[in-house]
């Protein structure tokens, strides 16, 4: 469970002074402005869990996982993707539901087998978990050149 600690930390930490808009920025013009990002994020935790079947997840809003698509990325209009706030509770929502997950599983449950869905973050139910915090890490790297494109500070 502590592994989650440092992704929610540094992803809400570098939220925190964003407003809206800035969350529609593109760096660079093939680059994902972070508010698909955020939804791509929360509807991947949702699905990654689900797959694993091994307890109920919060559902994810529809706004949520309609910004998620891929085939949507390259929308700029700020009112098709859902607010600031919105996308903050859904990461809260979907981490709790994560969390009360992992805290049902002894060691033997996280290390069988991974559904073939997942098996792109590795061989076992661990891993499963392990990826999941990567992937928000992976992301978080992209709001740092985000934020630097903004001159916002980063750590």
């Amino acid at each position: 469970k502590s592994g989650f600690v440092l992704p929610g930390f540094m992803v809400n930490s570098y939220l925190k002074d964003m407003t809206d808009e800035d969350l529609m920025v593109r760096p660079f013009s093939e680059m994902n402005h972070f508010k698909w990002q955020l939804c791509h994020l929360v509807t991947s935790e949702n699905f990654h869990m689900t797959q694993l079947d091994r307890g109920e997840m919060p559902k994810v809003p529809e706004e949520i996982r309609k910004g998620s698509a891929k085939e949507v990325s390259h929308i700029d209009d700020p009112e098709f993707f859902p607010s600031k706030a919105t996308l903050m509770e859904a990461m809260k929502i979907q981490r709790e539901g994560t969390l009360s997950i992992l805290d049902t599983l002894s060691e033997s449950d996280l290390q069988t087998e991974s559904p073939e869905p997942l098996r792109y973050f590795g061989p076992t139910v661990g891993t499963v978990f392990s990826g999941e915090i990567v992937h928000w890490m992976l992301h978080f790297g992209q709001l740092t050149l985000i934020r630097k494109h903004l001159g916002k500070e980063t750590f």
